[in-house]
């Protein structure tokens, strides 16, 4: 699994969407949406090459569609006055602590799912 470093310059759409834990079609489609989200720099064969900035800029726009439930429109006026100014450690924390939540849930799920099988199983004796 790719994780975010402070001395890599850029990485790939498929780096940041297993960093972030989103998909990659939807970096693609929220790169058309939000006029923030450019990655810097392209290669040769127009590869994505996306550096800390927009990784903090993605994840915050994650932050607002996905956690906070925003409209797309709404997240756009959000964005308007945000600057990604998150030292790399903060945002290093804080996209742990986010995938973590998702790692929780699936967790709790799969503990009731279990608890359920058990209760099951014990009726059935």
């Amino acid at each position: 699994m790719t994780k975010l470093s402070k001395d890599r310059l850029y990485y790939s759409i498929g780096e940041v969407g297993e960093i972030l834990n989103i998909n990659q079609s939807t970096i693609r489609y929220w790169e058309k949406q939000f006029s923030e989200l450019k990655p810097k720099k392209k290669t040769k064969t127009s590869k994505r090459k996306f550096n800390n900035l927009d990784i903090q800029t993605l994840f915050h726009i994650k932050q607002l569609l996905k956690d906070d439930e925003l409209s797309i429109n709404s997240a756009k006026e959000k964005l308007l006055d945000w600057k990604p100014e998150l030292p790399f450690e903060e945002l290093s924390s804080a996209i742990k602590r986010s995938n973590m939540k998702k790692v929780d849930i699936h967790t709790d799920e799969i503990l009731s799912s279990i608890q359920s099988i058990r209760t099951i199983l014990k009726s059935i004796r």
